[in-house]
């Protein structure tokens, strides 16, 4: 019967110690190998949240702000519309032409080629929002933005 104890004791230690192990590689783990989140915070400072932004007609790749509101002859398609959003660290940026976050999309039976919307025969004589969506990197978060179409 003191074997069995003994071999209890052993199994016991060793399940501790392995445990202890497991423990400690964790603890490891977490403190040199942190989230891509925890990385990049230490590593490029804190992420600057977007807390605003315009949507715009542009005619020149964003040097000039034509406003919100625009009137194209159909079949002509409109100027770039183009969003600058402002952010929590104070600066504004122009996010069109970055890949992937940004999407266009209209009230309109037009389409989008690039950043300019091409109205078809059925939006002649009217009018209708154009939305761009922007998806925030920092939270994940997708901010909505309008410019307004008129097609004559």
């Amino acid at each position: 019967m003191s074997k069995r104890v003994s071999l209890h004791r052993v199994s016991t230690t060793a399940a501790k110690v392995v445990m202890s192990f497991l423990a400690a590689t964790l603890f490891v783990t977490l403190l040199l190998f942190p989230s891509r989140s925890v990385r990049a915070g230490i590593i490029n400072g804190p992420c600057a949240k977007v807390t605003g932004g315009r949507a715009f007609y542009t005619p020149d790749e964003g040097y000039t702000d034509l406003g919100q509101d625009e009137h194209v002859r159909w079949p002509c398609c409109s100027d770039e519309v183009h969003l600058k959003v402002s952010l929590s660290d104070g600066t504004t940026k122009d996010v069109s032409l970055l890949p992937g976050p940004v999407s266009y999309s209209s009230g309109g039976t037009g389409c989008f080629l690039d950043e300019r919307y091409c109205p078809s025969k059925d939006d002649i004589n009217k009018e209708f929002p154009l939305y761009v969506d922007y998806c925030d990197p920092c939270t994940g978060q997708t901010w909505r933005f309008t410019v307004h179409m008129h097609v004559d």
